[in-house]
């Protein structure tokens, strides 16, 4: 059994986990996007008692984006991020589960904003198996408030994650909604945690543990 937990959106906060073997953090995790500020928030990261934590950047986090235009992802991997998995179009296989992670959303405001015809084919990416997926922005019609993404929903209709967990949309931030195989989990400003078990096939999950109390920051 491995245990997750889930949030999204803590804007520079560094709020009170609950406990779990993997941390997920789907994105904003600072408020201004500057680089000093990113390196407060991963050395709070790397001070969690998690065997390992996975972080995908969200629009707030403007300085990620600017470092992969630059090419200087590689080094921000090496340099700053060390041994939390950075997913930006990228997976990690732990224990036997396999996770994918992306940041795009529509066009909004911040960064990693792409078009439809762009966003459709980095979901083209995701790999047929995942078992979590991380996104910072929800499918089209699911905890989105209307402001999902179509050509995600596509996607994950198509390769089945047990799990989708994101964030973005703050007012529906601690709520979750299964469609047929996946459950999907809004963690804004809401931890969530959740126990999986790798299985020969896929991925079984139990849900819900716990919900806790939901960040009082917007």
């Amino acid at each position: 059994m491995m245990r997750l937990t889930l949030i999204s959106d803590t804007h520079g906060t560094h709020p009170a986990l609950p406990s779990g073997d993997v941390l997920i953090h789907c994105g904003d995790i600072t408020h201004f996007g500057e680089f000093g500020e990113l390196k407060e928030q991963v050395a709070w990261l790397k001070s969690l008692p998690f065997k390992h934590i996975i972080l995908v950047p969200g629009n707030h986090d403007v300085c990620c984006e600017t470092l992969m235009n630059k090419g200087m992802e590689p080094a921000l991997r090496e340099k700053l991020f060390g041994k939390i998995h950075y997913l930006r179009d990228s997976g990690v296989t732990l224990e036997g589960v396999r996770f994918w992670g992306s940041p795009w959303i529509p066009p909004y405001a911040g960064a990693f904003n792409l078009d439809a015809d762009a966003r459709a084919s980095r979901w083209k990416l995701i790999p047929q198996g995942t078992d979590v997926l991380v996104t910072h922005g929800p499918p089209q019609g699911v905890l989105d408030g209307g402001a999902g993404c179509k050509h995600l929903m596509d996607a994950v209709e198509d390769v089945k994650p047990s799990i989708h967990c994101f964030g973005h949309f703050h007012d529906c931030g601690g709520n979750q909604q299964k469609i047929g195989s996946t459950c999907f989990l809004n963690v804004a400003k809401s931890p969530l945690v959740l126990d999986i078990h790798p299985s020969a096939s896929r991925c079984e999950h139990r849900l819900p543990l716990l919900s806790s109390t939901a960040l009082r920051r917007r």
